[in-house]
């Protein structure tokens, strides 16, 4: 899989965005500088910069405006993407922030990664001892190249089929095989991924998911969304990557490893105890120990050489129990702030491996068997029945953070955003309900919120 070169971006590092924004003061002297890369508006990379300040790390980000990133203490930079080239404005900021460790924190980011280890040979050694193996870069960013590199290696693995014309549709043997799930590369969350139950349904999906963005689109993506990546060159010149597999009635699970080159530091693997709709990313998880899934961890993280932080995504099949691969993250996942007994949080199993000194703030291990994510579950499960009782994974070391988190997304909170959505029908996310929460933890939280309002 190739990857997009952007002609002149090496020969003119400075930013076009504006001065990036201070939001704490530094973590002090520390022997690790971390480096985070956030394009969309969700919490894992706050929850991230909050344990590697703990961690005693000097940290530094690019994110876009009113991520939850410039919410969190200690965090010594955010820089701004330039929209109109946010390569050039990442590799402007590693170059001035000169880390020890870059972590993508999703699979933009991670894309964005790649691009900049191809076009800057300056920073080439940096990006490649922070994720991996560069010659497995096109794998590793691709979902049907991953799956074919699993099943070569006796993975369990549901069958996979690269989808470029409808044609390839034809020959899936729905009556024999039933549901299917059809995935668009270059998506996450649950979004881009649909599950088909016919030919005709697979033919809809496939329409829905093989176009590029017209320019109409992507200033739209940028005026109303603020999308830092409406006008990255990816998506617009070369088709999207677009998958059918086989669909595995079970349970999801994942696991999150912390690497270094090729070897397994630590990980935590869950199974999903609720999730955002169908197929969306998990908002309540159960602990889970699995030897099958342990040992496709290391196998997966020693053939591609990974360092840092990845995600495996599983199905565990409901009548045998096998846990069948289905999906890489070449990035961190919302699992790498846990701290559990024993082990501590991956993130502090990565940095003390790099010499980082123990956590300067260390919080009470979770213990619970079940945790809800905040403020994922608050908003789309409060009605499990789980919920209640499990712990509650509030950031309570960051009053602001957690204020910030209860609120919409930035974009959404804009008034060009809440003008397009009374010219177009548009069903908003759901918001948190704070009822729901059990009686102790929602005293606990009214106490926080108050005082994050001084």
């Amino acid at each position: 899989m190739s990857i997009l070169r952007r002609p002149g971006l090496g020969s003119n590092p400075a930013p076009r965005s504006a001065p990036p924004r201070q939001t704490g003061k530094a973590a002090g002297p520390a022997n690790l500088s971390v480096f985070l890369i956030a394009t969309a508006w969700v919490p894992i990379a706050a929850r991230v910069g909050i344990r590697l300040v703990e961690h005693g790390c000097t940290v530094s980000a690019i994110g876009p405006r009113g991520h939850p990133l410039r919410h969190v203490t200690g965090i010594r930079v955010v820089h701004d993407f330039d929209p109109f080239d946010a390569p050039g404005s990442l590799a402007a900021a590693l170059a001035a922030a000169a880390p020890t460790v870059v972590v993508p924190c999703d699979d933009a980011a991670a894309g964005l990664l790649h691009d900049v280890y191809h076009q800057r040979p300056d920073l080439r050694a940096l990006i490649a001892a922070s994720i991996g193996a560069p010659d497995m870069y096109p794998v590793t960013r691709s979902r049907i190249g991953f799956m074919k590199l699993a099943r070569a290696r006796g993975l369990s693995v549901p069958d996979t089929v690269h989808v470029r014309h409808p044609a390839d549709i034809d020959e899936w043997p729905f009556a024999e095989s039933g549901p299917a799930v059809m995935k668009r590369g270059g998506t996450s969350g649950g979004y881009g991924v649909q599950i088909v139950r016919s030919r005709s349904e697979a033919l809809s999906a496939f329409r829905g998911f093989d176009t590029r963005p017209s320019p109409l689109v992507r200033w739209k993506r940028w005026v109303v969304n603020r999308d830092p990546l409406a006008f990255w060159p990816f998506e617009s010149q070369r088709p999207p990557e677009i998958i059918l597999q086989s669909y595995i009635p079970g349970r999801p699970a994942n696991t999150m490893l912390a690497c270094w080159r090729g070897a397994v530091l630590g990980s935590v693997t869950v199974e999903a105890v609720a999730t955002q709709g169908e197929t969306g990313a998990s908002t309540i998880i159960r602990f889970i120990t699995n030897r099958e899934i342990a040992d496709v961890s290391k196998r997966v993280a020693a053939e591609l050489s990974l360092s840092g932080f990845h995600g495996l995504d599983f199905v565990i099949e409901e009548a045998t129990g096998t846990p069948y691969l289905i999906e890489l993250n070449p990035r961190c996942t919302q699992l790498g702030h846990l701290n559990l007994p024993g082990q501590g949080d991956l993130v502090g199993v990565l940095c003390r491996h790099l010499g980082a000194p123990a956590a300067l703030r260390p919080d009470p291990p979770i213990n619970e068997p079940v945790v809800a994510f905040f403020p994922q579950a608050t908003a789309w499960t409060p009605d499990h029945p789980f919920y209640a009782q499990c712990r509650q994974d509030i950031p309570w070391q960051e009053p602001a953070l957690v204020r910030e988190l209860l609120r919409a997304p930035w974009p959404e909170r804009r008034w060009v955003m809440r003008l397009y959505r009374r010219l177009f029908t548009h069903k908003p996310e759901p918001k948190p309900d704070l009822n729901k929460l059990n009686a102790a933890d929602r005293r606990a939280l009214s106490d926080l919120l108050a005082r994050a309002g001084k």
